[in-house]
C-alpha cells in the first residue's frame, strides 16, 4: 500500500492488520468460552503461564518505549510547561511510581500479603482505567487519520462511556467479597454495597445506548466509520473489562492482546 493510499484510508499499516492489531484479535475472547477445552483447569494452567510470557515478550517493549517518551528531555519538558501541567506530570510520573514501588517492596520485605493483595486489586483497577482511556485514544485518533471529526459532546459521550463501563466492570467484580490467588500473591474483592449493581448497570446501558447513537450521527454525516478505530474502542472497554471473569484462559491473554 503507497503512502497516498494509507493517507486516504486512514491506516496506520494496512487496513486489515489494523483491524486485527487494533482489537479484531480481541473478537475471539468470547469464542474461548464456549469451547471446552479451556475449561480444563490443566489447559487452562498451561495457556495462562503461555499467555504470561506473551504478554511479557508484547508488553515490555511497548512500556519501554513508553517510558522513554515520557521522561526523554523531562527537566526540558517541566520548564516548558504551566505550573497546573507540572504538578500533572509529577503526579504521573515521579510521585506515584514511587509511591507504588516502595509500597510493592515494603510490602513483599516484610511479608505484608494483605497489603500486597490490596495492591493488585488496585492494579486492577487501574488498568481498567488504562484499556478505557485507550480504547477513547484509538477512536479519536483512528477517525482523524480518516478525516472523521467528532463534535465536542460527542467526545463527551465517548468518554463518559467509557468511564461508566470501566466502573460498572470494577463493581460487578468487587460486589461480592470473595479470595483469589494472582501469580502466587492473595486477595480479595471488596464487598460493595448491592445498590451499586443495578446503579452501574443502569448507567452503562444508558451511555452505551447513547454511544451507538453517537456511531449513528457520525455515520449519516459522512456515510462512513473509521472501523479500526471503533473496534479498537469497544474490545478494551466490552470485551477486556466485560469478558474477562467469564473464562481464565481468555483473560489470560487480555495482556498480551492489550
Amino acid at each position: 500500500m503507497t503512502a497516498t493510499s494509507k493517507r486516504a484510508s486512514g491506516a496506520l499499516i494496512h487496513p486489515a492488520l489494523d483491524f486485527l492489531m487494533l482489537g479484531g484479535l480481541s473478537l475471539l475472547i468470547p469464542l474461548l468460552h464456549f469451547y471446552p477445552l479451556f475449561n480444563d483447569p490443566l489447559v487452562s494452567n498451561k495457556l495462562g503461564w503461555a499467555a504470561f510470557y506473551l504478554a511479557f515478550v508484547v508488553n515490555n517493549p511497548h512500556f519501554m518505549h513508553s517510558y522513554q517518551l515520557f521522561y526523554r528531555g523531562f527537566p526540558h519538558k517541566m520548564h516548558a510547561m504551566s505550573r497546573a501541567s507540572q504538578i500533572r506530570y509529577l503526579l504521573a510520573g515521579v510521585i506515584v511510581p514511587f509511591a507504588l514501588l516502595n509500597g510493592i517492596l515494603a510490602g513483599g520485605m516484610v511479608g505484608a500479603t494483605m497489603f500486597l493483595g490490596y495492591l493488585v486489586n488496585l492494579m486492577f483497577f487501574l488498568v481498567g482505567w488504562h484499556y478505557a482511556k485507550q480504547g477513547f485514544g484509538i477512536l479519536v485518533v483512528m477517525a482523524g487519520r480518516k478525516g472523521l471529526f467528532f463534535q465536542a459532546i460527542e467526545r463527551k459521550i465517548l468518554l463518559v462511556n467509557a468511564y461508566t463501563i470501566w466502573a460498572l466492570t470494577w463493581v460487578k467484580t468487587n460486589i461480592v467479597a470473595q479470595d483469589h490467588n494472582y501469580y502466587g500473591i492473595p486477595y480479595a474483592t471488596f464487598d460493595l454495597p448491592d445498590i451499586l449493581g443495578p446503579v452501574t448497570m443502569a448507567a452503562g446501558g444508558l451511555t452505551t445506548a447513547a454511544t451507538l447513537y453517537v456511531f449513528f450521527r457520525l455515520w449519516m454525516r459522512e456515510k462512513t466509520l473509521p472501523v479500526s478505530g471503533v473496534i479498537g474502542y469497544l474490545a478494551p472497554i466490552y470485551l477486556w473489562l466485560g469478558f474477562w471473569n467469564l473464562n481464565s484462559a481468555a483473560f489470560v491473554f487480555i495482556p498480551a492482546l492489550h
